[in-house]
């Protein structure tokens, strides 16, 4: 980070979520645990340069990994996380895919992504998933696997078209 030693941290992010907008800006959202005891969530905006210069830099401790913190609590897992709106719910659930792809992981069932279906702010959460997986089938981001019930992810949905 600019201006601060390498060694200082202010804090622990989950739950980073991104998002393109129409413009092609990169919209991220995060939870933020302060070592000084405040949390909450930060926004941050990043035009495509800003956000190329982010990956190159590294980002592999901005994420949480295997065996963090599920999506869906609090960094203690105590509470329950707050409600996401319906396109907030597809940031998030764009990138659990594009982390699996990462990770290696080419298969998962609606149940593997309940934890981000059960926040969003709508009233019927299993269509909202319904409508997105059909998105997803229909941008070739995923297709039904043989096994019933499962998907297969076929390409990250934050990779660039």
């Amino acid at each position: 980070m600019h201006g601060l030693p390498d060694h200082e941290v202010l804090g622990h992010v989950s739950n980073m979520h991104a998002a393109r907008e129409e413009n092609g800006d990169v919209v991220l959202t995060a939870f933020v645990d302060g070592h000084d005891g405040s949390t909450g969530f930060v926004k941050l905006t990043l035009n495509a340069a800003q956000m190329r210069a982010l990956l190159l830099a590294g980002t592999d401790d901005l994420f949480t990994q295997p065996g963090e913190e599920e999506a869906g609590t609090d960094p203690a897992g105590t509470a329950p996380a707050d409600p996401l709106t319906p396109d907030d719910a597809r940031a998030a659930l764009d990138t659990q895919l594009d982390r699996w792809v990462r990770q290696g992981k080419r298969l998962f069932t609606p149940k593997d992504v309940s934890t981000i279906v059960e926040r969003v702010a709508l009233t019927d959460q299993k269509r909202w998933f319904y409508r997105e997986r059909d998105r997803m089938h229909e941008v070739g981001i995923i297709r039904e696997d043989a096994q019933f019930g499962h998907y297969e992810i076929l390409k990250s949905p934050l990779a660039p078209e």
